[in-house]
């Protein structure tokens, strides 16, 4: 699944159910913010991203399940980029997101991880 950083999002907004909420520091000031603010963000970042920020490629390495949230784990590479992430999802019985949460994260160094968002 691609979402935040890869310029996806028209296509990933179908995935959640109407009624969830999304909450991250990044936006909002970390107040939740329902579906249709959510949607009016994302559509505002698909029009004003940079090539490099729409450019990034997401590689899957594992998708596992834990306690019923589905989780991914991969590698975005973009130009000037290399990151890790990991996303958390939870789905209705319709098969909609309800709960959403994603990490992203740099190896500085072998003692350094940078947490870059969440």
């Amino acid at each position: 699944m691609r979402l935040i950083d890869s310029g996806q999002f028209t296509e990933s907004l179908k995935l959640f159910s109407p009624d969830a909420m999304i909450a991250t520091p990044l936006f909002n000031d970390g107040v939740p913010m329902n579906f249709e603010e959510f949607r009016e963000f994302v559509h505002e970042y698909e029009r004003n991203a940079s090539p490099e920020e729409r450019a990034g490629n997401h590689e899957v390495d594992r998708v596992f399940e834990i306690e019923g949230a589905s989780i991914i784990e991969g590698f975005i590479k973009a130009p000037g980029i290399s990151r890790y992430y990991m996303t958390s999802a939870r789905y209705n019985s319709e098969g909609l997101i309800t709960k959403y949460g994603f990490l992203i994260w740099a190896v500085e160094d072998p003692e350094t991880i940078k947490i870059l968002r969440g």
